[in-house]
């Protein structure tokens, strides 16, 4: 229940269980009539990957995705409601495998595009802007001329900028910083970070680590990589060690921006997350 935006109600779990319009019956409680609501569903491809692996059941999976779809069969003027679902491109042809999900992404499918050039310079040079920090005009454009060409270039390049970022000296970002060892350029920046990291662990830790990342990366059917977001007490459980320790393991790779905090559902347990895919894909040790 998401208080904050329709207010509580005791009623919206069991409305949402009940039917299959149950999302637009429980989505009344706690907004004017004719108020908008987009619903945004992220990483929409979990679903797929819970059912495989156990942990959601197939027909809570289904309901799930026909509450998402009566939205748009069954639109409502006085209280309306809008479904966005995010979808690596990927995973399409899994939605085959509940009805009425295929034709409704073929009425609706939109694939992001990549940034244009003055997009991506964009995204390089206006966040540090706003703090009145400026890029050396040689970086920003040597940073445009990799992103280009670069596989997964907007997670890479935003590593990389946070890392540049932290090693910078006045107001300015400067190109002689790709050139410090600890930092390597977009193709090298992640791996060198992540090594970073992992050299300051101890044996035990290290150990750890291993296991925790293993835990945490996945391949499905197609030998696609993905996340596995997973709780510490599991995260403990397969690493044999304390959670306490777990716990400083993965702390020093969440302060390091390569784990985040997925919070806990009402009746769940936080879990702990890649921040995203190309850590598999770009850290050497963890591909391995």
């Amino acid at each position: 229940n998401k208080n904050d935006v329709l207010g509580p109600s005791t009623e919206r779990a069991q409305e949402l269980e009940s039917s299959t319009v149950g999302l637009l019956e429980a989505t009344k409680t706690g907004r004017p009539a004719g108020t908008n609501l987009m619903v945004v569903v992220d990483q929409f491809e979990d679903v797929f990957r819970l059912v495989s692996e156990g942990k959601l059941n197939p027909e809570r999976a289904a309901h799930f995705i026909n509450l998402l779809l009566a939205v748009s069969a069954e639109p409502r003027l006085d209280y309306p409601v809008y479904v966005v679902i995010t979808l690596r491109s990927e995973y399409l042809g899994s939605c085959a495998r509940y009805h009425g999900l295929p034709e409704a992404l073929n009425l609706s499918q939109y694939l992001v595009p990549r940034l244009t050039p003055e997009q991506l310079r964009e995204a390089i040079e206006a966040p540090a802007a706003l703090t009145e920090v400026e890029f050396e005009p040689a970086l920003a454009q040597r940073l445009l001329v990799e992103a280009s060409t670069a596989p997964d270039e907007l997670p890479r390049l935003q590593h990389l900028l946070m890392r540049l970022w932290e090693s910078r000296k006045g107001s300015i970002i400067e190109l002689d910083q790709l050139k410090l060892p600890q930092i390597g350029g977009l193709e090298k920046a992640l791996d060198l970070h992540a090594e970073d990291v992992y050299a300051k662990l101890d044996d035990g830790q290290k150990q750890i680590a291993k296991r925790v990342f293993q835990r945490l990366t996945t391949w499905d059917e197609a030998s696609r990589d993905a996340r596995r977001p997973t709780g510490l007490d599991e995260l403990a459980a397969v690493s044999g060690a304390p959670v306490e320790a777990v716990a400083e393991v993965v702390k020093r790779y969440e302060d390091s921006h390569f784990l985040t905090e997925i919070p806990a559902a009402d009746t769940g347990h936080p879990l702990k997350d890649l921040t995203h895919e190309s850590l598999i894909r770009h850290w050497n040790r963890l591909e391995g």
